[in-house]
């Protein structure tokens, strides 16, 4: 494999597990009654809402069908990613809800 295959491959790898973070994230909204959108456009305002989530909403499932997916493990994806502003605006949610 060349460098520049592997290097073709490398940005192939990172760009699916990107898209399955967005899905993750979009799942746990839905799971919580919540809307990704909204939520991604609290914590970047005044960016456009990115297509792949536009895309990932439409691979996610209904609540009652979907599995859990538990707070620590999308914190720890959205760190992962580097996206602290929008694992912040998930904990405020996390906070919200009763005890």
């Amino acid at each position: 494999m060349s460098q520049k295959e592997m290097e073709q491959q490398i940005i192939q790898n990172y760009q699916r597990d990107e898209q399955m973070m967005i899905l993750v994230f979009a799942q746990w909204c839905i799971n919580h009654d919540l809307d990704p959108a909204d939520l991604y456009r609290r914590a970047y305002p005044g960016q456009p809402d990115p297509a792949a989530l536009t895309q990932a909403l439409k691979l996610t499932a209904p609540k009652e069908e979907a599995g859990e997916v538990p707070d620590q493990t999308l914190l720890g994806v959205l760190s992962l990613f580097g996206n602290e502003d929008l694992a912040f605006t998930v904990t405020e949610e996390i906070a919200k809800r009763p005890k």
